[in-house]
Order: structure tokens, then sequence, then C-alpha cells
């Protein structure tokens, strides 16, 4: 498991940008969270590297609408927590 302090992660409030797309495809990350206002420790989304080949970078597609749209659960689980 990855450290969160380790983990790429997008803003809520960014948008889907020529600019960020690369820094995305860059990362090497599969699968991106994406943290609510109050910080890191907030995920309120998750986005596949490979959905965003439905997005158009011209758009500017804010990283929070892209993330309600795929609606993609995820689980969280605490450091102690034993499987």
């Amino acid at each position: 498991m990855t450290e969160a302090s380790e983990v790429f992660m997008l803003p809520w409030n960014a948008t889907l940008s020529f600019k960020l797309l690369r820094e995305i495809f860059y990362s090497g990350f599969s699968r991106i969270p994406v943290h609510g206002p109050s910080g890191r420790d907030e995920i309120i989304g998750l986005i596949f590297v490979k959905d965003l080949i439905f997005v158009d970078p011209e758009d500017e597609t804010p990283v929070k609408r892209f993330a309600e749209i795929l609606g993609r659960t995820f689980e969280v689980v605490d450091d102690d927590a034993q499987v």
C-alpha cells in the first residue's frame, strides 16, 4: 500500500487541461484519487487514467464533475485494519 503522502492526487477544484492531463500521464499511476477542499485526507472520488480518453482538454472539465459522472467507489482502510 502506498503512503497517502506519496500518492499522486488531484484537488477537486482543478480542471482537466492539457497541462494537467500531461502531468497525470507522466505520473505513471493508473488510478488518481481526487481530494476535497479540506485537503489530502478528504478523498471524494477516484479517476481511472483510462477514462481520460473521453476528456477533451479544450473543454477544461472540472475534476470534481468528471469524478462525479464516473461515480467510482473506493474503500478507505485504516493502517491497523486486518485483512
